[in-house]
């Protein structure tokens, strides 16, 4: 049913409490805002499902202190976006989340598998993809959408009852409440430092500290002017022209225009606020210049290293039927090599909790000559050797 009236939201909202927990998912758009707008909630409790039109609502609170009832359970797959867009409404931390595709790479399903796999895996139906990019902006919401908004909640509860089910057996509920709560705290992180954005630029590796200086400044005036406007970052200036920009740093609004890809428009529009920008950053004194960011380069024995550990943790987690991706990254194991012997274990997320006791003790052991890869003569595999090696 679409809900757009708050007495009918009320209703349902009681009814799910009641329950225990609640299935849901979100429908935005971001195309024309600085920050994603909320258009609809999907919800599903005991059967019933709630299309609720966000936008319409008069009173959106009984949907947000539903969700936020930290006594109740909620379910979604994939949920970053979903925690991250209700978090910029509501300003608080949601609790008490079950994600289904992490849970589902903890038993084996794949990392980061969609929705609809899961789905036709586990109840054995396909999903319509016809809605994927709908205009869910436009109103009335058609038919088609409501119904494809329906099914993206409709089989969330025999997912998730399977997937628990599976990590109960497994032994790994607790390892996937882990991950669970660390999702609730990074969806509700303060945003990027205004100072920090031109990291998060594309194109700026390569660029000389001084014109790292002008593009933190052109990335500050960026998000500045984009907030104003209410529009997207991009729809003001893209990366690779904030780039082109930087490089050829114009003093005046004839040599902005003549930069690659800066139509005339842009000079017209923004032409003042870039130059101040440009100004400012050639300004500043070479103290106060960002460092230029270098790519780790690992000498060959420490790559080789890397690449042992990154061998061990693609056994493990074919042993496990677990998801290696969850258990660390190619940069944290460099990080780790190049901490190597003198090795802070809260630095490593692979060194902590679950994971500490999935793979991290042995990778300690393998750096302290404890442990060995080798190869089964009978298969012809790769395996661990858990005796310590002779000196």
């Amino acid at each position: 049913m679409l809900l757009t009236l708050t007495h009918e939201l009320m209703r349902f909202c009681d009814r799910a409490r009641d329950a225990g927990v609640v299935y849901l998912d979100t429908e935005f758009v971001n195309e024309e805002s600085y920050l994603p707008r909320l258009e609809v909630i999907q919800l599903e409790s005991r059967g019933d499902i709630a299309i609720v039109d966000f936008q319409a609502l008069k009173n959106p609170d009984p949907v947000i202190t539903l969700l936020y009832d930290s006594e109740l359970l909620k379910v979604f797959h994939a949920g970053r976006q979903d925690l991250s867009i209700l978090h910029q409404i509501s300003g608080e931390v949601m609790t008490n989340t079950f994600d289904t595709q992490i849970a589902a790479a903890f038993v084996g399903y794949g990392e980061q598998i969609s929705y609809g796999d899961l789905v036709r895996q586990i109840c054995g139906v396909s999903l319509s993809k016809s809605h994927t990019y709908s205009s869910w902006g436009r109103r009335p919401l058609t038919k088609e959408q409501i119904e494809y908004a329906q099914d993206d909640v409709r089989y969330l509860p025999a997912v998730h009852q399977q997937l628990a089910r599976q990590l109960e057996e497994m032994g790994r509920m607790s390892w996937a409440k882990e991950e669970f709560e660390e999702l609730e705290r990074s969806c509700a992180s303060e945003r990027t430092p205004s100072e920090q954005l031109y990291v998060r630029v594309k194109g700026m590796n390569g660029l000389r500290p001084k014109e790292l200086a002008v593009l933190r400044e052109l990335a500050m005036w960026r998000d500045g002017e984009a907030m104003a406007r209410n529009r997207p970052i991009g729809k003001i200036l893209r990366d690779e022209q904030l780039v082109n920009i930087t490089r050829h740093a114009p003093t005046t609004l004839h040599e902005l225009k003549d930069v690659r890809g800066i139509p005339p428009h842009i000079a017209d529009h923004y032409g003042r606020g870039i130059l101040e920008a440009i100004h400012k950053g050639q300004s500043l004194p070479k103290a106060q210049w960002p460092a230029r960011s270098e790519s780790r380069h690992l000498d060959p024995e420490k790559q080789a290293t890397v690449t042992l550990l990154q061998t061990l943790i693609r056994l493990r987690a074919s042993e496990e039927q677990s998801s290696g991706r969850l258990l660390s990254s190619a940069s944290e194991l460099e990080e780790l090599v190049q901490q190597a012997p003198n090795i802070r274990s809260e630095d490593f997320r692979v060194l902590q909790g679950w994971r500490y006791e999935m793979i991290g003790r042995d990778i300690l052991k393998l750096l302290r000559g404890e442990l060995a890869l080798g190869v089964d003569a009978a298969t012809g595999r790769v395996c661990v050797v858990r005796e310590a090696l002779a000196n």
